[in-house]
């Protein structure tokens, strides 16, 4: 896992990363299923693991925006975000409407749209120039963050 190498143990960081399967070899709603039982063995392990199953807001039907905000009619709120997206990314104008509703709000955003990138292009062109700025600016980020924080 990249990851590995790049954050979790140069920064010291600890992370559950849940795997699915993915398609075409698996059909909906194999990949949710997946997630949700690692969502579920997550919660379950949580003392041991040592962290906080969701709260008191997972049922709620108002969330606050920390736990959904992408959902938040009021962002001013939320903590500084780095989003990047592809510009050919299915999610681009999602992520972009997200990091300028932060911005409006008040809040910090860094956006980066690489471009040229599609959805997951990091994952699956690893050595590309684009794949590894853009892991590199993510590691910048959190670096700083980190430091800061």
């Amino acid at each position: 896992m990249a990851r590995v190498r790049e954050w979790i143990l140069p920064l010291q960081l600890a992370v559950i990363s849940g795997e699915y399967r993915l398609a075409p070899q698996v059909r909906y709603p194999a990949p949710l299923d997946d997630c949700h039982a690692g969502l579920v063995w997550m919660v379950r392990h949580a003392d041991e693991l040592g962290v906080d199953p969701l709260g008191d807001v997972r049922d709620a039907d108002d969330p606050p925006p920390y736990a959904v905000p992408g959902r938040a009619a009021d962002l001013s709120g939320v903590p500084p975000a780095y989003i990047d997206v592809g510009s050919a990314d299915v999610f681009r104008d999602e992520d972009v409407a997200y990091a300028n509703a932060i911005l409006q709000a008040g809040g910090q955003a860094e956006l980066h749209v690489w471009s040229g990138g599609y959805h997951g292009f990091d994952g699956i062109a690893p050595e590309a120039a684009i794949s590894r700025d853009a892991r590199d600016a993510r590691t910048r980020r959190l670096r700083r963050l980190l430091l800061l924080g």
